[in-house]
């Protein structure tokens, strides 16, 4: 997502009441990240909400979820009134970067909470493996080869992987372990076609 002139890129994400320490605003697990985006967009600013709406939405240029809030816990499932928001925002022409986790790591609600994150995009995520495992890049794309540096692979501790990509999505990484797609990407025209 790039601004228009005169407009800073407005990044917008979950606030530490239900982000924790990976809130984009203060979250600790998410410092580095922070520090990425400012050398990159120095006139990045956020934004923080408890509840994803509409009028949140319409505020922000960038939205930027995760469903955990630590390693062992998750936010609140998004309600169908927040999926459909964030639906909407993203229909608009919004930017979302959204990050689910395995299908364990915070117990009985990990299904539950990773789906309500990506479900509307047509996406499913299974699965839990072990310790850190490196992922390859396999498709050239701007989010792994753009002006700011190129990546040609990564590691993710105890990655789980998209068994469903959808009508909309591509990999763009996958699991060296498994071959699974961990990193997809759904183009705007993509959604725009259906």
């Amino acid at each position: 997502a790039s601004a228009g002139a005169g407009h800073a890129l407005v990044i917008g994400g979950f606030d530490p009441s239900r982000a924790g320490a990976v809130g984009m605003v203060s979250g600790s697990l998410t410092s580095g990240m922070r520090t990425a985006i400012s050398q990159a967009f120095p006139c990045a600013t956020y934004s923080e909400t408890n509840v994803l709406t509409s009028a949140y939405l319409s505020s922000v240029d960038v939205l930027i979820l995760f469903s955990a809030t630590g390693a062992a816990s998750a936010i609140t499932a998004l309600t169908a009134a927040e999926q459909t928001a964030l639906r909407s925002f993203v229909d608009a022409g919004g930017s979302a970067l959204l990050t689910v986790d395995n299908s364990t790591f915070a117990g009985a609600s990990t299904d539950l909470v990773n789906e309500s994150l990506i479900d509307e995009f047509g996406l499913d995520v299974t699965g839990t493996l072990s310790s850190n495992q490196p992922a390859t890049v396999i498709a050239s794309h701007a989010i792994v080869n753009g002006p700011h540096g190129v990546v040609t692979g990564f590691v993710t501790p105890f990655p789980g992987w998209f068994d469903n990509l959808g009508p909309y999505a591509q990999t763009i990484a996958t699991l060296d372990a498994n071959g699974q797609s961990c990193l997809a990407v759904i183009e705007p025209a993509a959604l725009a076609a259906r």
